[in-house]
């Protein structure tokens, strides 16, 4: 069994958009990651870019460098708490914050939450 302190958690919430998606940008997991899907349905993915449908009630556990990329399918509002054992470093920040910022994807009006 594995255990861990929750040093952050956050809540995230994208609303119905029937004919779009949002979406976590991708990042390694800096430590255990837990997210907790309680309404909606959506997707998860792997750094080898394989896709996984999920849909409330849902959890999904991350190790230590996994690849943490999550997102809502627009078919209804999508609602998770997520909880992390060790936050990214700045450096890591900076680097997630400079990958959206080249994509563009910084205007979208949900931008990941997970990202202070």
């Amino acid at each position: 069994m594995d255990t861990f302190t929750v040093t952050r958690r956050e809540e995230v919430t994208y609303p119905s958009l029937p004919f779009s998606q949002e979406r976590g940008h991708g990042y390694p997991a800096p430590g255990h990651v837990i997210m907790i899907l309680r309404e909606g349905s959506g997707w998860i993915t792997g750094e080898a870019g394989g896709t996984t449908a999920i849909a409330a009630p849902a959890v999904v556990a991350w190790h230590p460098g996994d690849w943490i990329e999550y997102g809502s399918d627009g078919s209804s509002e999508f609602n998770a708490e997520i909880l992390w054992a060790a936050d990214l470093s700045e450096y890591e920040r900076d680097a997630v914050l400079a990958a959206i910022f080249r994509s563009g994807l910084a205007a979208a009006p949900h931008v990941d939450p997970g990202i202070r």
